[in-house]
Formats: structure tokens, sequence, C-alpha cells
């Protein structure tokens, strides 16, 4: 079990106020999370590093380059517009 200087630690680190059971459950989870990690230590991690857990090819698509929406189209439902772009309230006060 967690040492409880260490739960009242992370108690008050963590703003919290338990009850004694909620400590308990707290303190199990605790120690889960550190097992967990443990655990984590044990895969072997030397090596060469990876840019996704899939080796080899990737599943990614294919970039395409294609003709994109014409301004107007976009813009004729738009509430309002202002130079070829929509207008939108301003949301920033100085």
């Amino acid at each position: 079990m967690i040492d409880t200087r260490v739960l009242k630690n992370l108690e008050e680190l963590s703003r919290l106020e338990l009850t004694p059971c909620e400590e308990e459950k707290f303190g199990e989870d605790i120690e889960k999370i550190i097992y967990y990690m443990d655990k984590l230590k044990e895969i072997p991690s030397e090596g060469e590093e990876l840019s996704h857990i899939f080796m080899g090819s990737s599943n990614l698509r294919k970039d395409e380059i294609y003709p994109s929406l014409n301004r107007e189209d976009m813009l004729k439902n738009a509430v309002e517009k202002e130079d070829g772009y929509f207008k939108v309230p301003c949301s920033i006060k100085e």
C-alpha cells in the first residue's frame, strides 16, 4: 500500500478532501498506476526511434492535388461578406 504521508501530500497538492473510503480507493488506484508504469519500464526501447507504431509501409493516403472551390460559390450563402471574405462579428475586445 502507498505510504499515508505520500497520499496526504497528494491530496493537499491536488486540493482534494477525501473521505477515508475515498483515500483507500485513491491509494489503490495510485498503486495500480505505479505498477503499470513499472511494467512499461520493462519494455525494451533501445534502438531506432519510430515515427509511428506500424513498421513498414505507411497507411496514410497519398497527397493529391485538385482544384479548390470557387470563391464566389463559397461566399454565395454568406450572411455577410466583404472584399471576397466572410465577414463575422468581432470576438476580440481591446
